[in-house]
């Protein structure tokens, strides 16, 4: 009997599914909240290649503080790993996803999917705000009055907010794409 043959026999439900995403996320989000940059790397190093090739910067991995380029005084560590991002990206593509999927091997299906894309936008939208909190922090004398940390951390809200946004919309106009060519009038 192949492995999906399988799947279909066991007793999982809808129920079980958002349990057990609930428990991976609490899971996830309690593992990058304490583990070192050197378990981070999954996420940190593909962030900071994007974002050498970016800005031209180039940066060396320390165990503990993670990626570093001292000359510049720029580190991106635990903290810029935007785990939070992808916990939201992901659980948000879900759950619009989730009334169009009918049973549990579609759901699981739908949820790997939205994982999987939750993990490149988070890389892409990562390296974007840390590039772009290099070009402000650098090139403007307009924001010291707000700080250099307060500056960072208003641009990461907005860059964060402003591509979750764009992100929902995508998602909607494709699920509703997807829906239409299902189920044609």
């Amino acid at each position: 009997m192949n492995p999906l043959a399988q799947l279909r026999t066991l007793p999982f439900s809808s129920k079980t599914l958002l349990v057990f995403i609930f428990l991976l996320t609490v899971a996830l989000k309690l593992h990058t909240d304490y583990a070192p940059a050197s378990q981070l790397r999954w996420i940190l190093a593909p962030v900071t290649v994007l974002v050498e090739a970016q800005s031209g910067i180039p940066f060396h991995f320390d165990p503990v503080e993670g990626y570093m380029n001292p000359e510049e005084s720029i580190s991106i560590g635990r903290t810029c790993a935007g785990v939070n991002f992808i916990i939201i990206a992901w659980l948000m593509g879900f759950t619009l996803a989730w009334p169009q999927q009918r049973d549990f091997r579609q759901r699981l299906r739908a949820w790997l999917l939205h994982g999987v894309c939750a993990y490149v936008l988070a890389v892409a939208v990562n390296a974007f705000r840390i590039v772009a909190a290099i070009g402000a922090l650098n090139g403007s004398a307009h924001l010291e009055w707000l700080g250099k940390h307060k500056t960072h951390e208003a641009l990461g809200i907005f860059i964060y907010f402003s591509f979750l946004l764009a992100y929902y919309f995508a998602l909607r106009y494709f699920l509703k794409r997807h829906a239409a060519h299902a189920n044609p009038a």
